[in-house]
C-alpha cells in the first residue's frame, strides 16, 4: 500500500445495508490519525475507532477532524460516490510524531463504527509522518473519497 492509498474494511458495504452507516450528510463522518500499535486491515472484523491508538499532541484534537458537507451522489448506473471537504492539521513542534494511518468513522454511530483506513506513512507502513515536521492535509481525489458500485 502506498502514501494516501484508502482501503475500505471488508463489513463497510454490509454496514451499509443494516443500517450502520448514512453518508449522505446525516451522519457525521470524523478522519483520526493514529499509531501502528494495532495496524489496520481490510479484513479486520467489526472496526471501531476504540480498536486503534489514536495520536496525541499539540493541533491534534482527539477523535480527529470532521468531514465537512459529506455527500453521496451516482455517478453512472449502479456506480456511487462519496465525498467530501478536505481535512488538515496545522503543524505544531509539539505535534504527533507517530502517525501511520487514518481512520475514516462514523462519529454518530454509538461505537465509532469505521469503514475505511489510509495509509499516512512515506513508505507503505514503516516510517510515519510528524505534525510536528510539518502541516498535514488529506486532499480527497477529483473523483470523490471513493467509489462503491
Amino acid at each position: 500500500m502506498a502514501q494516501g492509498d484508502l482501503t475500505l474494511f471488508n463489513e463497510f458495504r454490509s454496514q451499509v445495508l443494516t443500517g450502520e452507516h448514512d453518508l449522505n450528510a446525516t451522519d457525521t463522518i470524523k478522519v483520526a490519525l493514529i499509531s501502528n500499535s494495532t495496524v489496520p486491515t481490510a479484513s479486520t472484523t467489526t472496526p471501531v475507532l476504540a480498536d486503534f491508538t489514536e495520536v496525541s499532541g499539540t493541533n491534534y484534537t482527539a477523535g480527529g477532524a470532521t468531514i465537512g458537507t459529506p455527500v453521496v451522489s451516482n455517478v453512472s448506473g449502479a456506480t456511487y460516490k462519496f465525498d467530501g471537504d478536505n481535512v488538515s492539521w496545522t503543524q505544531n513542534a509539539a505535534g504527533p510524531t507517530n502517525i501511520y494511518y487514518a481512520i475514516l468513522y462514523n462519529d454518530s454511530h454509538v461505537s465509532d463504527m469505521a469503514f475505511a483506513f489510509i495509509d499516512m506513512t512515506v513508505d507503505s507502513g514503516t516510517t510515519p509522518i510528524s505534525l510536528a515536521a510539518g502541516n498535514i492535509s488529506i486532499n480527497w481525489n477529483a473523483s470523490g473519497i471513493f467509489l462503491q458500485a
